[in-house]
């Protein structure tokens, strides 16, 4: 979590140029939940999360994509379906919570 931080706030490496920061797809889920939690509990609304947003999407056009290539009916299919359709109500959340405030 403490490298999402730096990349968030923009650190700056040696050259003076914005260091880019790679996330696995499990660690860019678990920064979504925390931004949500995060956003979920705080009485005020806080500085937007929008590089993991565009990620999760951009994420999630990618699953969607390799969904469309498996064959139907196999039990794998359907867990990633699943697991789609969580990593979009967590990002839904997430959103609704921020037009709420």
């Amino acid at each position: 979590m403490a490298e999402v931080a730096e990349a968030e706030r923009g650190e700056l490496d040696s050259d003076g140029g914005s260091e880019e920061l790679v996330l696995t797809p499990a660690q860019l889920i678990r920064s979504l939940e925390q931004a949500w939690l995060n956003e979920k509990f705080a009485p005020e609304l806080l500085e937007t999360k929008s590089e993991i947003v565009e990620c999760v999407m951009e994420q999630l056009a990618h699953m969607e994509s390799n969904l469309k290539r498996a064959k139907p009916g196999d039990l794998k299919v359907s867990i990633h379906h699943m697991e789609i359709e969580r990593i979009r109500y967590v990002l839904s959340s997430y959103l609704r919570c921020r037009l709420v405030k």
